[in-house]
């Protein structure tokens, strides 16, 4: 193996560790978006969620989505 391709191995793992350390803010900004969007629904209509009406449990489930 030469320097170069040593190289080049290393910049696609980073790349590749980079891309789904970007990927992974993103799905958890998107999933608080719409954790916080739950929120505000079931506060303005509690029956319309059955099981979450409790306020809470939708967006919990939301973002709870991140910790599988």
């Amino acid at each position: 193996m030469t320097k170069d391709d040593a190289i080049n191995i290393l910049l696609d793992h980073l790349s590749a560790g980079l891309i789904r350390t970007l990927e992974d803010a993103i799905a958890k900004e998107e999933r608080e978006e719409c954790a916080k969007i739950c929120e505000k629904l079931v506060l303005e209509d509690d029956s319309f969620y059955g099981e979450f009406s409790d306020g809470n449990s939708c967006a919990e489930a939301i973002r709870a989505r991140g910790k599988e």
